[in-house]
């Protein structure tokens, strides 16, 4: 059985473009916590008329939700998860980090790319 941990974060927010023209704003000195979506399923048990026993009927998958907790005020942030953004369009945050395998003590390159914007 492997145990894995993540040790360490940076969050790039807002780099659109792969870091050419728009490199994003790098958060690993105020990046506090950093929250990845899982992957829930859910069921719905159901019976047939006159059956003596119920099934687990798979329905969906839950919606994947990232977030993030940065110390301090950062406005480029800010400005990217604004309500009023006239622009509407979704940014990518691209996570990048080190996952270390506990019993053997190997570090990995982890990397999460994700899109998204804030809530109308």
């Amino acid at each position: 059985m492997y145990v894995y941990t993540m040790e360490s974060v940076n969050l790039v927010c807002g780099d659109n473009d792969a870091g050419q023209n728009q490199p994003g704003t790098a958060t690993f000195l105020t990046l506090r916590q950093l929250k990845l979506p899982n992957l829930e399923e859910n069921y719905v048990e159901h019976v047939a008329g006159g059956a003596i026993a119920a099934i687990e009927v798979f329905t969906h998958i839950n919606r994947l939700e990232a977030t993030f907790t940065l110390a301090g005020w950062q406005p480029r942030v800010m400005g990217l998860l604004a309500r009023g953004n006239a622009s509407r369009q979704a940014q990518r945050y691209t996570a990048h980090g080190v996952i270390r395998e506990q019993r053997t003590g190997k570090p990995m390159k982890a990397t999460g790319i994700l899109w998204g914007g804030s809530a109308p």
